[in-house]
C-alpha cells in the first residue's frame, strides 16, 4: 500500500493538503507571486516588500536567453529529431555544466566556503575578492559573454527604490 503522507525539509503533503514551508498552498496561491514563494523554498521565510521586488527582477532578468546557448540549441536539435518535449528540455539540460549554465553553482560554493567563517559578511566579501584576484580568478556567475556591462545590473542594483 502506498504511503499517503510525504514530508521534506520543503512541504508536507497528506491527503487534501499542501503545505509548502508551513504554508498551505491553496492560500499562497491566491495570496503570492511566483518570485514571493521561490523567495519562501530559498530562505523559509516570505519575502518583505523589498525583497519580493528583488527576487522578481531577478527572475525577469533570467529570461533573455535566445536562441544561441548551447542548452537552446540542443533542445532545438532534439526536438527538431520529432522528439517529444520532455526529451529535448532534457537535452537542453545536460548541456548545463561548468562552461554554460554553471556558473551560479560555482559562485554558490565559494559562497558556502566563506559563509561559516567568523569575519562579518562585508570582511568576507572582501577577502573572497582579494583571495580570487591575487589567484587570477573571476568570481563566477559575474558578467557576460556579449556585454562589457550587462545592461540588467542597474535595474537590479537597488535598495527599495524601483
Amino acid at each position: 500500500m502506498a504511503n499517503t503522507k510525504s514530508k521534506t525539509n520543503i512541504t508536507s503533503i497528506a491527503p487534501g493538503e499542501i503545505l509548502v514551508k508551513g504554508y498551505n498552498i491553496i492560500e499562497l496561491m491566491g495570496q503570492k507571486s511566483f518570485a514571493e514563494v521561490v523567495y519562501l523554498i530559498l530562505r523559509g521565510e516570505l519575502p518583505n516588500q523589498a525583497e519580493a521586488r528583488l527576487m522578481e527582477a531577478i527572475l525577469v532578468s533570467s529570461v533573455d536567453h535566445g536562441v544561441t546557448p548551447p542548452s537552446s540549441m540542443a533542445t532545438r536539435l532534439v526536438i527538431s529529431g520529432g522528439n517529444p518535449l520532455n526529451a529535448a528540455v532534457a537535452g537542453g539540460i545536460l548541456t548545463i555544466g561548468e562552461s554554460h549554465g554553471g556558473a551560479i553553482e560555482q559562485c554558490a560554493r565559494i559562497l558556502q566556503e566563506w559563509a561559516g567563517k567568523p569575519a562579518s559578511s562585508h570582511d568576507n566579501a572582501i577577502a573572497i575578492l582579494k583571495d580570487l584576484t591575487s589567484r587570477n580568478i573571476r568570481m563566477p556567475g559575474f558578467g557576460h559573454r556579449l556585454h562589457k556591462v550587462d545592461p540588467r545590473t542597474d535595474q537590479l542594483n537597488f535598495s527599495g527604490k524601483h
